[in-house]
C-alpha cells in the first residue's frame, strides 16, 4: 500500500512529466528538459521508476537528458543510476538480439572484466565480501575493489542496482 505523501509525490512527478511532454510536442526542447529534470529530482529519492516508465513518449527526452549529463560530466551517481534504471524500464524489448557488449556500448557503459563478471555473479547469489573472497581465494579488500569497479562501470551505487541492471543488460540470467 502506498502512503499518502508518496501518492502526492507520484502525482506531482506525473504532472511535471506530462508538462515536459507538452513542451516537447511544441518544439520547446530546453523547457521540456528543464521540467523533466525537476520531475527526476523529485522522483529520485523515492525511486519512482514506474511513474516515468508508464509514459513511453518521454523515452527520447530521458535519453537526451542522460546524454547531456554525461557530456557535461555532472557528478551525481545517484541521479545517473536513477536515469539508467528509468531508461531500462522504458526501453522496449529489442526486436532482434544485440550482443551484450554492443548493448553496453550503446548505454555508454564500460565493459566488465572476467573477474568483475565473476564478482557480479556472486553478488547476485547474495554473498558477502568475505564469502566472495573465500570462494575466489582473494582478500575481502580485493573483492571490495572489484565491486567498486563494477558499480562505477555500471553507473550504480549498490549491489541490488548492479544485479538488476546486469540482468537487464543480459550479463546475468533473469530470474
Amino acid at each position: 500500500m502506498i502512503s499518502g505523501s508518496a501518492r502526492v509525490v507520484r502525482v506531482r512527478i506525473k504532472v511535471l512529466a506530462l508538462q515536459a511532454w507538452a513542451y516537447d510536442l511544441q518544439g520547446l526542447e530546453a523547457e521540456a528538459l528543464e521540467v523533466l529534470e525537476q520531475a527526476l529530482v523529485l522522483g529520485c529519492p523515492g525511486g519512482f521508476v514506474r511513474t516515468f516508465a508508464e509514459l513511453p513518449p518521454l523515452l527520447k527526452m530521458v535519453a537526451e537528458l542522460r546524454r547531456r549529463r554525461k557530456e557535461q560530466k555532472v557528478p551525481d551517481d545517484k541521479v545517473d543510476a536513477y536515469l539508467q534504471a528509468i531508461l531500462v524500464a522504458m526501453s522496449p524489448a529489442p526486436a532482434q538480439a544485440v550482443s551484450t557488449k554492443e548493448l553496453m556500448r550503446q548505454e555508454g557503459l564500460d565493459p566488465l572484466t572476467e573477474r568483475e563478471l565473476q564478482i557480479l555473479h556472486l553478488l547476485e547469489k547474495g554473498l558477502t565480501n568475505r564469502e566472495i573472497a573465500s570462494e575466489l581465494v582473494v582478500t575481502p579488500g580485493t573483492v571490495k575493489l572489484h565491486t567498486k569497479h563494477v558499480y562505477r562501470k555500471l553507473s550504480v551505487n549498490n549491489r541490488q542496482m548492479a544485479v538488476t541492471l546486469a540482468r537487464a543488460l543480459g550479463l546475468l540470467a533473469a530470474n
